[in-house]
């Protein structure tokens, strides 16, 4: 369940006083040295306020760790694989603990990027051409892509820069690809 407060910062702050609040941080993707920057910056600044705040360091233990903390409410601070996409979304919601941010299936959607272009596209939004390449298909079909640089290669599920490549010239699009294709199974050109 997702937690909305629509109220002014002073009530905010007020409501949140009396919770003990969560920070989600850390993860298992390769985003999680970014994610103990962004978690441990907002647990310093919760503090500052003076909120009853804890450090939740997702692992594989995240279930057993949340509970043990009685936590009231969470703050997502988790970045990439296992914490955009949905999935500690959905292990708050099993544990009927409100969360910050979007939602299980928004956020599923939004981190796969092909999706997303997907939607946009039949909701009428504009994207840029793209086309995705398979790791399991990518040798067969390097004849196949059909996008012409400049050009981007970038992770499908990625959340960040890592593995995003800026191709200038058609020689650099291989390299491009196997290089996203390094952080996930599909790369988004």
């Amino acid at each position: 369940m997702q937690v909305r407060f629509s109220m002014d910062r002073e009530k905010l702050i007020g409501r949140l006083s009396q919770m003990k609040i969560g920070v989600v941080m850390g993860g298992l993707s390769n985003e999680r040295e970014v994610s103990l920057v962004t978690g441990s910056a907002v647990l310093e600044s919760l503090k500052g306020m003076g909120l009853d705040c804890v450090k939740i360091d997702m692992e594989r233990n995240f279930f057993v760790q949340t509970k043990n903390a009685a936590i009231d409410i969470a703050i997502i601070a988790l970045h990439g694989r296992y914490g955009e996409d949905g999935c500690v979304q959905g292990a708050l919601e099993i544990m009927d603990i409100p969360y910050t941010g979007s939602g299980v299936m928004a956020s599923a959607i939004a981190m796969d990027k092909p999706m997303t272009k997907i939607i946009a596209k039949a909701e009428g939004i504009k994207t840029p051409a793209w086309n995705i390449v398979d790791a399991n298909s990518f040798e067969q079909n390097m004849e196949a892509i059909n996008i012409a640089p400049p050009l981007i290669v970038k992770p499908a599920g990625g959340g960040s820069s890592i593995g995003i490549s800026i191709c200038k010239t058609a020689n650099e699009v291989e390299d491009a690809i196997k290089k996203a294709l390094e952080e996930d199974k599909k790369a988004l050109l």
